[in-house]
C-alpha cells in the first residue's frame, strides 16, 4: 500500500502573518530640499548639484535616493514653492518665491 503526502501546505504548520514595514522617521525629501534652498544666501538660487551637496552634508544618502530629490524639486516647482531661475528640468537653478507663497498655500510646509 502506497501512502502519498497531502498536497499543498501541511495542516500542522501555522500560517505566517505578513510583515509590516516600518516607516523611517524624519522629514520628507521635499521639506529637506525646501529648507536647503531657504538656507541659501545666494540671490540666484541653488543648482540641483548644490542641493544634493547640501543634503549630503545633512546625512541624506543622495547616491541611493537621488531620484527622490529630482521628484521633490519638480513637485515644488509645479506647486509654486520654488522658482526655476535658470535652465530647464532639474538641471537649472532654483530659488524661493517671495514670502507670500506660504500664506496662500495649504501644503505640508504651511502646517508646520
Amino acid at each position: 500500500v502506497c501512502v502519498l503526502p497531502p498536497r499543498g501546505r501541511a495542516a500542522d504548520t501555522p500560517a505566517k502573518a505578513p510583515k509590516k514595514k516600518k516607516k523611517k522617521g524624519g522629514p520628507a525629501v521635499s521639506e529637506l530640499v525646501y529648507r536647503a534652498v531657504a538656507a541659501s544666501q545666494d540671490r540666484k538660487g541653488l543648482s540641483y548639484y548644490a542641493i544634493k551637496k547640501a543634503l549630503s552634508f545633512q546625512g541624506y544618502d543622495v547616491e541611493q535616493y537621488g531620484f527622490l530629490i529630482k521628484r521633490a524639486i519638480n513637485m515644488l516647482v509645479k506647486k509654486g514653492a520654488l522658482i526655476q531661475t535658470k535652465g530647464s528640468g532639474v538641471s537649472g537653478c532654483f530659488g524661493l518665491l517671495g514670502g507670500g507663497w506660504l500664506l496662500r498655500c495649504r501644503c505640508f510646509l504651511c502646517r508646520r
